[in-house]
């Protein structure tokens, strides 16, 4: 997909596009355009969103998501302090996350040795039965 067309849209709570994006809503809408697979629509105060994606079943006998020792491309990067994962952001290929930042009030693009910098914990999640 094309990652330009997401780069400086403005950051708002609860956004999930076209015009905006917060983090959660630039994943979905990221999913949804390219694999038309909708994600939960978990709320902004959503403490732990990774916790609770995980209780959502894209099929009856498999869980929605798989972590993944290593990212691949469009999986979820899933970002936080310590446990608490509350950020997160689309894998895009050569060690870059697209992800719609709060601090720099825009979509950015941030390699993830920029990102491990600013967050202890760093997940990568497949977010469906998919290859991604």
């Amino acid at each position: 997909m094309d990652v330009s067309k997401y780069v400086g849209k403005p950051w708002a709570v609860g956004a999930g596009g076209p015009d905006a994006f917060d983090c959660w809503g630039l994943v979905r809408h990221w999913h949804q355009a390219k694999f038309g697979v909708l994600l939960p629509d978990l709320s902004p105060k959503t403490v732990n969103f990774i916790e609770l994606a995980r209780k959502f079943k894209y099929e009856e006998s498999s869980p929605m998501w798989s972590e993944l020792h290593h990212p691949v491309e469009d999986c979820i990067v899933a970002m936080g302090k310590g446990r608490q994962v509350t950020h997160s952001g689309v894998f895009i290929g050569n060690n870059l996350v697209l992800h719609s930042s709060q601090e720099a009030k825009r979509c950015v693009v941030q390699s993830l040795d920029q990102l491990h910098r600013q967050w202890s914990t760093i997940k990568f999640y497949v977010p469906f039965n998919h290859s991604c």
